[in-house]
């Protein structure tokens, strides 16, 4: 699934790559670049990357519930910094202190599915190198509702995970019904729905898959990466289906009560 977004393996006028192919899960997309998603982390548990995420803060990851919800703090670390989760000495690998998952969260249908990770200590950000910084977050632009999901989530059915950002490209469809999914497991002002951009199809055109859930889905705005979802849910990887994601705007008051304000761009 993936002109900002994940899938595995996101952004609009940022995206360049391979053409889709069928069997791979960020089914299509392409590789990301050093640089061009700072705010992206892998969330990792015994070593192996599970869920994406991104970076709100120095100190805090927005991922989703469904990742992280009943799991130990100690367990859990995340992988900053780098084009690949598990490529030192680049990456900045930080210990979860603790998990905030969103009190209305609904288990069976995956509603408000949003979680909070703080961590034991800051992720550095270099204003030079750009390689870990957070993204802003905000309603989604329905004057250009493309959009792109980026992660490490499994390249194909099977589930292997890739050790390389990738990214595609997708398009936001602002309807009550999103494919196969209706009331009660998709709400529109609570949920985003967004299938590949496979109508007038954009290089990059994706899906996403397995370990993408967590991931952010951004736009780009002239230059500037947009949050303005996760990716909670999909039947299937395939270019054909429809992926759901947790509509950021709905938790504005829970994010900044729980993590505080977001820095100030310099």
């Amino acid at each position: 699934m993936k002109s900002v977004l994940l899938l595995i393996s996101i952004a609009c006028s940022v995206v360049a790559g391979l053409l889709p192919v069928l069997n791979q899960r960020i089914i299509g997309g392409n590789l990301a670049t050093t640089g061009k998603f700072p705010y992206v982390v892998s969330i990792i548990e015994n070593d192996r990357h599970f869920c994406g995420g991104f970076i709100y803060s120095n100190r805090w990851i927005v991922t989703t519930a469904s990742c992280v919800a009943g799991k130990l703090p100690s367990a859990l670390r995340i992988a900053a910094g780098s084009l690949g989760w598990n490529q030192e000495p680049d990456v900045q690998s930080v210990p979860v202190y603790n998990v905030y998952v969103f009190d209305g969260y609904n288990s069976t249908f995956q509603l408000n599915d949003i979680a909070l990770l703080k961590l034991t200590k800051d992720i550095v950000f270099d204003s030079i190198e750009s390689n870990a910084n957070f993204v802003k977050y905000s309603e989604v632009n329905t004057d250009d509702l493309r959009a792109a999901v980026i992660g490490w989530g499994a390249t194909n059915e099977e589930g292997n995970v890739t050790t390389e950002l990738r990214y595609g490209e997708v398009y936001i469809t602002e309807s009550t019904q999103c494919g196969h999914y209706s009331e009660p497991e998709f709400k529109l002002f609570s949920m985003i729905c967004a299938s590949p951009d496979t109508i007038d199809p954009p290089i990059a055109a994706g899906s996403p898959c397995q370990y993408d859930e967590g991931s952010p889905l951004v736009q780009v705005i002239g230059t500037q990466h947009i949050a303005v979802g996760v990716m909670s849910k999909a039947k299937s990887c395939s270019l054909d289906s429809v992926s759901v994601y947790t509509r950021l705007s709905n938790f504005y008051s829970w994010l900044q009560t729980t993590a505080g304000q977001q820095p100030v761009p310099v």
